[in-house]
């Protein structure tokens, strides 16, 4: 076919008209001129309706996304991330500074990001959660724009799409956790080295390395981009050897500059101590195996289903075959992050959200360029290629109908997600009344959950706001350093919920010295709660406010073995079924020195004083048991009373002894009303038929 029959002219065998062909092609030209020049100064319906989608694109996204987000907001999750960050930022808002200041693991940055929605927000966790909501959405536009770079505006959608549906981003998109804010300037940051080799504006370069290095002073995990950042420059159409060695200095140099300057600002040597050794001895102490990440990665994953990941494989494919200089950078991130999720150690359920973001972008991207070369429209030059891309193509349509299949459970997970938080209701309302009743507002606590510290709107000694295991297992949290940080911030109450810090010898010795336990809750997986006040406090106040928390406490004033009165007792629940369980709380006192480390016995006896349950615990409080005990000491001790299933309905008396496990032998009531016996009656509670 030749000139005319492309433009729509008919041929002629005419000599006259050969003569006129070059007329006729140069009036075609100016033709076809015109049309063009049509095209940009009066914009056809379809170019209008074009353009006005690029614009609405973004806040059709944001309005889907946004309500996902905002739903029950302010729910209670009990993620200790959670409560890490939200006393972080408390501490902020009393003027100290991350990683200098504060122990923050995440990144220099990692704090910042959150600070400007927390502070707005009035210093709660909904403003915390709200900074990661807008992240997120911007991490939507990333992977809109990234899939419109790579597979059209189709791309764009497609992935926009994915990504919004995916369980695992929304997840990660409603909680104060650093990841999502990490991702979008390693999002962008991808996207401008993309749009720098389409274009070979500079400042799309300087743009990328920018965002780079921000999304490594986030989260440094996010360095899974930087071999897709240097595939998009290293691939860049038309680029030779000299520019692409003028491109990475010029690169390295803004990116390496900037980061530098965030290190120094932010504090070398602390930088070191909190982002490399205490990583590396975690590490070392945790230990890797790859059947482990892969199953608590995959436990969080398999919400977004097999045929998401699946589809992506595919696109990737085709991307690979079609437009490589544009997809590979795609499938590089993919597949890097994938790879450092299985090697990280200790991984967490948290991380697994780096993954949807590349996926999701390399997905739409590859139904993109599927519709493309589907549509009838679609030519290319190299029939070859056609080939080969038209099948990739027609695999990565046909992956679309498993997609689409196991979409109601996708939405189904997402509702989920939208509803109340994941712990239910929040479960420190007497340690939140007895922190706040028992110290003044600037006075400083330890805790180890840092959730409560906040709740309770209480400092703690900024150096020692993550006291998780792991910190305390790779060695970067010693017992003197727990003892320097609580004396240098004068510490006056310390409620521990776990025994990782009482691990600690040098911790250990200095509590028993320095402090006293008043208040233990029993707990059924033996992490009690331990409420300890400075030896010098007002115990006779905290007492009596422990009294007046105490729900319907009475009095009884029975003493066992001339050494230990109980001077009151609540049950918080007076009736229930059989199989069910109330929480005893009991107020010991010590009367008279004892070499006895005594225990005691709760009974539950029927009317005709059967036994229908028993349970023995140790009565001391602290590392030493009642023989460490001076007269006057006291503790409220809180136990769970459990009613044995099938136990028949009706009257029990509740009781209670003490216990010498080295002789064997029951203490005997020396005062009150049950002299001479070896029981203490409390009261009664009465137990319905089990349903």
């Amino acid at each position: 076919m030749d000139g005319d029959e492309a433009h729509g002219l008919p041929r002629t065998t005419d000599s006259r008209c050969r003569g006129d062909k070059r007329a006729r092609a140069l009036l075609v030209s100016e033709q076809h001129i015109a049309a063009r020049t049509s095209r940009l100064t009066a914009p056809s319906t379809e170019l209008r309706i074009t353009r006005w989608a690029d614009v609405l694109a973004p806040l059709v996204i944001v309005v889907a996304a946004l309500p996902m987000r905002l739903a029950n907001i302010g729910s209670y999750s009990g993620k200790a991330d959670e409560g890490t960050r939200a006393a972080q930022l408390q501490l902020m808002e009393a003027g100290f500074r991350p990683v200098r200041d504060i122990f923050a693991s995440q990144g220099p940055l990692s704090l910042d990001v959150f600070y400007p929605f927390f502070s707005l927000h009035g210093g709660t966790l909904a403003g915390a959660r709200l900074a990661v909501v807008v992240y997120s959405l911007l991490g939507l536009l990333g992977v809109y724009w990234l899939g419109r770079l790579v597979g059209g505006r189709a791309g764009g959608w497609a992935a926009a799409a994915l990504l919004l549906l995916s369980p695992t981003y929304l997840v990660n998109s409603r909680l104060a956790l650093v990841e999502v804010p990490a991702l979008v300037p390693a999002t962008f940051a991808l996207g401008a080295a993309l749009a720098y080799g389409l274009d070979g504006r500079r400042r799309w370069l300087i743009a990328s390395a920018i965002g780079l290095a921000l999304a490594l002073s986030i989260k440094p995990m996010l360095l899974s981009v930087v071999p897709a950042i240097g595939l998009a420059l290293l691939l860049r159409r038309g680029a030779r050897p000299g520019d692409l060695l003028r491109d990475l200095a010029l690169y390295a140099a803004v990116a390496l500059g900037l980061a530098g300057t965030i290190v120094l600002v932010a504090g070398p040597v602390e930088l070191y101590d909190q982002l490399v050794r205490y990583r590396v001895g975690s590490r070392q102490v945790e230990g890797w195996r790859l059947r482990d990440n892969w199953t608590m990665l995959w436990g969080e994953l398999r919400w977004d289903g097999p045929a998401f990941f699946a589809l992506a494989a595919v696109g990737g494919l085709l991307l690979a075959v079609v437009r490589p200089r544009l997809g590979l950078p795609l499938v590089a991130w993919t597949v890097a992050t994938f790879l450092l999720l299985l090697v990280y150690s200790p991984l967490g359920t948290k991380h697994a959200v780096l993954q949807p973001p590349p996926t999701a972008a390399l997905a739409g991207a590859g139904l993109g360029v599927t519709w493309r070369l589907l549509s009838p429209g679609w030519r290319t030059v190299t029939s070859g290629r056609l080939s080969a891309g038209q099948l990739a193509a027609a695999t990565c349509a046909a992956m679309l109908l498993p997609y689409v299949w196991s979409l109601p459970g996708v939405v189904a997970r997402d509702r989920q997600t939208m509803g109340v938080g994941d712990a239910g209701e929040q479960p420190y309302r007497e340690e939140i009344g007895l922190i706040q009743a028992l110290t003044a507002p600037g006075d400083y606590i330890l805790v180890d959950d840092a959730y409560l510290a906040f709740l309770s709107r209480r400092l703690m000694p900024p150096k020692l706001v993550d006291t998780s295991i792991f910190r305390i297992r790779s060695g970067a949290l010693s017992g003197a350093d727990v003892v320097v940080e609580a004396e240098k911030f004068d510490v006056r109450l310390m409620l521990l919920l776990s025994d990782n810090l009482r691990e600690l010898k040098k911790f250990r010795d200095w509590v028993d010295e320095a402090f006293v336990v008043v208040k233990i809750n029993e707990r059924p997986n033996r992490k009690d709660r331990a409420l300890y006040l400075s030896a010098d406090a007002d115990l006779e106040r905290a007492r009596a406010e422990l009294r007046r928390q105490t729900a319907e406490l009475r009095q009884v004033n029975a003493e066992l073995a001339g050494e230990v009165r109980v001077r009151g007792f609540a049950v918080d629940q007076a009736e229930l079924r059989a199989g069910a369980s109330a929480n005893l709380t009991v107020e010991w006192e010590g009367t008279a020195p004892t070499s006895v480390d005594w225990r005691a016995v709760t009974f539950l006896r029927d009317r005709d004083g059967r036994l229908a349950d028993q349970t023995e615990r140790s009565l001391g409080g602290g590392s030493g048991g009642t023989s460490t005990w001076a007269p006057g000491r006291w503790v409220f001790r809180t136990s769970s009373l459990q009613v044995p299933p099938r136990t028949p309905a009706g009257e029990y008396t509740v009781g209670l002894g003490l216990y010498d496990s080295r002789t064997r032998r029951m203490a005997t009531v020396t005062a009150g009303r049950d002299s001479g016996g070896e029981e203490v009656r409390l009261g009664t509670i009465r137990v319905r038929e089990a349903r």
